[in-house]
This record gives C-alpha cells, structure tokens and sequence, in this order.
C-alpha cells in the first residue's frame, strides 16, 4: 500500500534475527511468518529486543516520525473521555482535517463543549 501524505508513513516486518520467527509494528500488515504483532510503531532507530532486529527502515517505514511529526494536531483532537457526537459520527476520516472540523463553530460546540 501506498501512503500518499508520508512515503515513510508504514508499518514494518521485522526479521526474526535470533528469534525463531518475524514480526509485525502494529502498523503492518499480516503476512506468513510475521503473524505476531507487538506494541512497536515502525522505527529505524529502535531494535526490537527479541529478534535484535530494527523495526523500521529509513525513508520506508517510520510510524514513530509520522506520530512525532503531527504531535501537537493529535494532542489538541484530546482522547475518549468526552466521545463526541463528532467523534461518532466519524467527521475525522484522517487528523489533518483537525483544523478544518475545530474552526466550525457548531462542531466545537458538538465535540468539545465551548463556544470559542
């Protein structure tokens, strides 16, 4: 799959090194010999300590870079405490239309309780 805002926005296989199988980030897809998931995004800076093995590859698959990159738009959509009718109705298809959905007025008021 291609992603068409991040080319490094991916999920990673990681190789099984010195473990007797591979893995996936929890980004990546299923495939035979990587069926197992961990709770790693896809980073070429980070070993996954089982297989000794990284678990991105730069410039291919770096799901932490994408999270990083877009912190501040991801802190400010909040988390579940207060579901939203917004958030139910599936307004956020992806996070960059954060901004698009906050600065209407009756959508703040819907999914955040203000009016500001």
């Amino acid at each position: 799959f291609r992603n068409r805002y991040y080319s490094y926005g991916h999920g990673h296989l990681i190789s099984k090194g010195r473990a007797y199988t591979g893995y996936r980030t929890i980004m990546a897809q299923r495939r035979h010999g990587y069926l197992a998931r961990v709770n790693y995004y896809s980073n070429p800076h980070v070993k996954y300590p089982v297989t000794g093995t990284v678990t991105g590859i730069r410039g291919r698959s770096n799901n932490a870079r994408v999270l990083i990159a877009n912190r501040f738009a991801l802190a400010a959509i909040g988390d579940d405490s207060n579901a939203s009718a917004c958030a139910q109705k599936n307004q956020y298809k992806h996070f960059r239309h954060y901004r698009y959905h906050t600065s209407q007025k009756s959508c703040r008021q819907k999914c955040y309780g203000n009016s500001a």
